[in-house]
């Protein structure tokens, strides 16, 4: 914290990271909580919570699944680097072409 460049250039980068991503995952008929954090929270109308956290684990992408009742059909997705969100986009599209 005391390096204040270090800070801000780390957070500008997560800041267009975020946004990137919530833009495609919107792109690719997910619902993405508006967030100002490190993190996303989404959801999809076909594909279950559980089935996107099983699924993205089978593949080594670890993310959160929540099993309450209210928010059990989202996962919250931390921000990585470009590639790591690559990746968690990539497996995304592919499930969006299975589920077809």
């Amino acid at each position: 914290m005391s390096d204040v460049g270090y800070f801000e250039k780390t957070r500008k980068k997560i800041i267009r990271t975020r946004e990137w991503v919530s833009t495609e995952l919107v792109r690719l008929g997910f619902e993405v909580l508006s967030s100002s954090t490190n993190f996303l929270c989404m959801s999809s109308k076909t594909i279950p919570g559980n089935v996107l956290y099983d699924e993205l684990k089978r593949q080594g992408v670890l993310v959160r699944h929540f099993g309450k009742e209210r928010i059990n059909n989202f996962i919250r997705v931390s921000i990585g680097t470009d590639k790591d969100m690559r990746r968690f986009l990539n497996i995304l599209r592919e499930m969006r072409t299975n589920e077809l």
